[in-house]
């Protein structure tokens, strides 16, 4: 599903979500925090398996989820703090978020923090990037 740019309920938002179903979203835009600065999300959906949030004006983003998926949290330019409450993530894209300076994660196969100012942590490449860790121009 791509609601990129949808206008939505923060509501019908988590209702998505929840869908049995649903397998690859797409949200971002700037209505997805216009009310608040900071998005919170808890998909419930066992069958999610990619998740892309782009192009928003959020400054927090916290995800809740306990199964492996593949997020990608790019292109949002006042992102400063980003949350992931997952147990495992097969891939996890931050890169393009400039003001990015704050990441919590657990255990992520394949990271990707290109042009961000996330400043240098020993967990890169021990649980976050075990596999592969990309980190280029970084600010």
């Amino acid at each position: 599903a791509n609601l990129t740019n949808a206008e939505m309920s923060k509501a019908e938002l988590h209702s998505v979500l929840g869908l049995p179903m649903l397998q690859q979203l797409t949200i971002g835009g700037q209505a997805l925090c216009r009310d608040s600065s900071t998005l919170e999300l808890s998909p419930t959906g066992n069958a999610l398996h990619t998740l892309l949030i782009q192009n928003t004006a959020c400054k927090r983003i916290r995800l809740r989820y306990s199964q492996a998926v593949n997020v990608y949290i790019r292109n949002n330019p006042l992102l400063t703090h980003l949350e992931l409450e997952y147990t495992t993530l097969a891939l996890l894209d931050v890169s393009s978020n400039p003001k990015l300076q704050f990441l919590s994660a657990v255990t992520v196969e394949r990271l990707d923090i290109s042009e961000t100012s996330l400043p240098f942590s020993r967990a890169y490449c021990s649980t976050m990037g075990t596999l592969t860790f990309r980190a280029s121009n970084m600010r």
